[in-house]
């Protein structure tokens, strides 16, 4: 599996999203940003978090293990390191979206956390995978009959919802998170490209509607943000695309077979 990269920061003050590859391994997170409050009973923050945690992924995935165990092992790894000087049970704690590919000698794996998405090219078909809980809740709490208690998670940017059943996931300090992960496994053989994307990346095609998935994949990483910020120099007001900033934090991983 050969790897290219990219990633670019959003208006933002720093870069939360991080990729990391290995010969076999690619691991694309991008922390939640901590928009809604400055509490988070953690005193490193999320780019301490998110750093740490791809390079726990990275480590544990490269064992012959169940990318939800190697996961979730690696959410216990960092867990470990700050469980002494931070309150690792506060809600609104460090918290990252994941996507995790994963060659072998005969399948590829996948496994993704939120909002990330993995889009895969094989012989036959383009498919993007993510996880839609996130989507499909927003999309239900904006609906003109939403509740005001209903309304009032919204305004709370979700955050009241983390990992729980009827919320989504992402992942923070318990290694359980990794269960509920969007996983499977494609043949080996079958696969000609795949790219791994932040949400921030993944736009362009589920949320501006500017490209299809197989047209993204024939931009390569460096492109296909540049292509994302292009459209979004071009509504700087957010009118055309409603979204939470003008740039989010991009990130693109192609990955070639």
């Amino acid at each position: 599996m050969r790897v290219r990269h990219a990633s670019a920061r959003g208006s933002g003050e720093s870069n939360e999203d991080i990729v990391l590859a290995a010969d076999d391994v690619t691991v694309v997170l991008d922390g939640v940003s901590q928009w809604y409050t400055k509490e988070s009973g953690c005193r490193h923050g999320t780019v301490w978090y998110v750093e740490r945690l791809a390079g726990r992924i990275l480590d544990r995935a490269a064992d012959p293990v169940p990318l939800t165990e190697a996961v979730g092992r690696a959410i216990g790894d960092v867990a470990g390191l700050h469980r002494d000087t931070c309150d690792l049970t506060h809600p609104f704690g460090p918290a990252a979206t994941v996507a995790v590919l994963r060659e072998r000698a005969d399948e590829v794996d996948y496994l993704i956390v939120a909002d990330c998405v993995i889009v895969v090219q094989t012989d036959e078909s383009v498919t993007a995978l993510t996880d839609l809980r996130l989507a499909r809740l927003l999309d239900r709490l904006r609906r003109p009959d939403a509740s005001a208690q209903e309304r009032s998670h919204l305004r709370d940017g979700l955050q009241r919802l983390r990992n729980r059943p009827d919320g989504y996931w992402v992942a923070m300090a318990d290694p359980e998170i990794a269960a509920h992960a969007v996983t499977g496994s494609f043949a080996r053989d079958k696969i000609r490209r795949a790219a791994v994307l932040t949400d921030g990346a993944s736009c362009l095609v589920d949320d501006y509607g500017q490209a299809t998935w197989e047209q993204l994949l024939d931009l390569g990483p460096c492109g296909l943000i540049d292509e994302v910020r292009r459209c979004e120099r071009g509504d700087p007001d957010r009118v055309r695309w409603r979204r939470g900033k003008v740039h989010d934090d991009a990130t693109a991983a192609f990955c070639e077979f």
